[in-house]
This record gives C-alpha cells, sequence and structure tokens, in this order.
C-alpha cells in the first residue's frame, strides 16, 4: 500500500511540474501523517537541557495550504489558499488566513479572490499579503485594503522597509520574466524594476532572489550577485548582523551564504532534506532553519547539522518563521490540484496539537 501511494505521489508531482512558483522536475511526498517523534540528531542533540523537538501543531486544515506566515503582535498569521488547478491558465485561490494566538487556531476565507504567496508585518497591528494576479491585501489597526497592482503576473514576496514596501513576482508561465513592485511612503504602488532576466520569488532587506538570478539593491539600482550555477532561489533570510542565505534548488536542496563577494554553497544533510528547499530562518542568534519538500526540516549552526530522527511530516514544507520564542514551519499538499490542505509544524517544547475540526472562523 505504501509503494502505491508513493508511486501515485510520484506521478501527481511528475503532471504538476513547476507548479509551485516554477520549481520543476519536484518528486513529492506521499499523502497523510507525520512520522518520528521529531526528536534531533546533530549538532545540538544532546546535553539533555532543552526538550525542544519538531512536532505538528495542526494537518489537515481546509481551506488550502499555508504558504507563508508572520508574527503580528502576540499572534502568527499564516496566509495561503487553494493552488490552481490550470496552472497557467487560471489564478489559484481564494486566499486564506489562519491565525494562531494563545493555542488556539482560526481561519477566514476569501480574504483574497487569489491564492496568497507571502506575508510580512513591520508592526503588532499592520500587515501585507501578496499573491496570484497583482494581489495586494494590506490591514492595519484592523482596517483592511486591497492595494493591488495592475499585472498578470503573480506576487510570490513582500516585505517592508521603513516608508517603503517591496513586492516581487514575475510570469512564471509564459514570459519567465521578473517584476519588483514598490510602495511609497503616500501609499501609492509603481513599478521598481520590470522585465527581469528571471522570475523574482522573494525579498529581504536589499536583497532579492528567483529563478537563476539575485540582486543587492543600491537605493534605485539593482546590483546583479546571481548564484553559481543558475541556481533556482525561492527564499532569502537573514538577521541583523547581516548573516543572509538562500534556499532552493528543485530534485535537492540547494542552501546559500552570502560570503560579502560571493555565494558559498553549503552541503545539506540529508536526513534533514533531500529534495528542494522552500523555507529559510535566520534567527538572532545564527541558527538557520529549512523547510522544503517531502517533510524537510533541519537546524544549522556553528556545530553543524540537527536533523531530526525520522520523518516528522510527509507534508510538503514552503515556509520557517521564528515567533514566539520557536521557531514554526507550515505548507501542506502542495502537489494536489485544487481543495488543498494545509499544515503546521513547529519546534520547540511541546504544545497541545489542535484538530482541524477545532479550527473555526476568526472572530
Amino acid at each position: 500500500v505504501g509503494a502505491t501511494r508513493r508511486a501515485r505521489a510520484a506521478a501527481r508531482a511528475a503532471r504538476r511540474v513547476a507548479l509551485l512558483a516554477g520549481v520543476a522536475a519536484l518528486a513529492c511526498g506521499d499523502e497523510g501523517g507525520g512520522g518520528s517523534d521529531g526528536s534531533e540528531t546533530g549538532a545540538d542533540a544532546t546535553g539533555g537541557e532543552s526538550p525542544a523537538r519538531w512536532s505538528e501543531l495542526a494537518v489537515g486544515l481546509e481551506g488550502g495550504a499555508l504558504l507563508s506566515a508572520a508574527s503580528v503582535g502576540d499572534a502568527l498569521i499564516l496566509v495561503g489558499g487553494n493552488l490552481s488547478e490550470k496552472p497557467g491558465e487560471l489564478p489559484g485561490g481564494p486566499g486564506l488566513l489562519v491565525r494562531y494566538e494563545r493555542g488556539a487556531l482560526c481561519r477566514e476565507d476569501d480574504v483574497s479572490e487569489t491564492v496568497l504567496w507571502w506575508i510580512d508585518s513591520p508592526s503588532p497591528d499592520e500587515w501585507y499579503a501578496v499573491g496570484e494576479r497583482g494581489a495586494i491585501v494590506h490591514e492595519r489597526a484592523g482596517a483592511r485594503a486591497d492595494e493591488s497592482v495592475p499585472t498578470d503576473a503573480a506576487l510570490f514576496g513582500v516585505q517592508v522597509q521603513g516608508e517603503q514596501v517591496f513586492a516581487v513576482g514575475g510570469d512564471v508561465w509564459g514570459t519567465r520574466e521578473g517584476e519588483i513592485w514598490r510602495r511609497d511612503a503616500a501609499g501609492d504602488w509603481a513599478p521598481f524594476a520590470a522585465g527581469l532576466e528571471g522570475v523574482v520569488f522573494k525579498v529581504w532587506g536589499e536583497w532579492f532572489v528567483g529563478d537563476g538570478v539575485a540582486w543587492a539593491r543600491d537605493g534605485d539600482a539593482l546590483i546583479p550577485r546571481h548564484p553559481p550555477g543558475g541556481a533556482k532561489l525561492l527564499t532569502v533570510h537573514g538577521n541583523a548582523a547581516g548573516d543572509v542565505w538562500a534556499v532552493g534548488g528543485s530534485a535537492s536542496p540547494t542552501l546559500l551564504r552570502w560570503r560579502g563577494d560571493a555565494w558559498e554553497e553549503l552541503e545539506v544533510d540529508p536526513a534533514c532534506a533531500s529534495s528542494g528547499l522552500n523555507g529559510v530562518w535566520v534567527a538572532d542568534d545564527g541558527v538557520v532553519t529549512i523547510a522544503g519538500f517531502r517533510g524537510g526540516l533541519g537546524r544549522y549552526d556553528a556545530d553543524g547539522w540537527a536533523c531530526p530522527e525520522g520523518q516528522v511530516t510527509i507534508e510538503d514544507l514552503h515556509v520557517a518563521r521564528g515567533h514566539d520564542g520557536r521557531v514554526f514551519a507550515a505548507g501542506g499538499d502542495l502537489f494536489s490540484p485544487g481543495n488543498n490542505h494545509g499544515a503546521i509544524l513547529h519546534y520547540g517544547p511541546a504544545i497541545e496539537a489542535v484538530a482541524p475540526e477545532d479550527v473555526g472562523p476568526c472572530p
């Protein structure tokens, strides 16, 4: 039975080539729930002081896959939605929002007409989320506005930088060109760059990364810092110390670290992840968390890799995010056309899991 399910999953992945933002030739995991207890082997698995481990918080959440997360005050807000049944022809959607606060989960459907791919929050009462067909949702002090921009492209990343906000994306299925939009202090969105030679998937600080491309922004100029071998980079993140990491890959994981004048590629322990990576989170103490397909999870520091003992989940993971002293990862069944489900995992001391049927509408 297990072999049959794996065969079906592999076939589904082949049919869904590049479904996730143009990621090509991926073999995704089986359907269903988790595996081990999430205890780690490697870098910080010994010493016994902390009971921290990876575990599933909620799996099988209705309304779509969860693609991004942000700390908004005391809450962790996750966004996503149903992925397109006809990529390149129709957008996915509608957009989904899930809120985790004080041990409870709630959901809000139809946040936008299309699926939301990323969210960023500059303050405890404000956030921006972006998605397909130029969707931009902005909430501040409880008031929500549609700030969508006039493009047919999908927006895959967003970050607030002082009085500016940058949203990035491109045309995955047609021209394969990237574009960057900027919101000024007056609240007006305008193109910052268009016709770029690769779809732009994420922005963090001065960095923009994408399909074989990377740039560092200097004022209004984009300085090429392209990855070795034309690597596909899906996410970039760093910390206050200027430690910048990027992840991606397709059939195998790609992990890069910026060394001041060039990217350095690091080998990922296969016990952590053997397929492509989607999420990376760099903590202030320098610990790097990765998340990817087939339940790929791991943490890296000066002592090396710390990987779960066995597979914690067989869900595909799209984002890693620190919140309230823990690290969360989220995703779902990313290669199923339509009617997707969401999954949330966390690293830290044990907390009570939430059953999907206990997740009601947000008040």
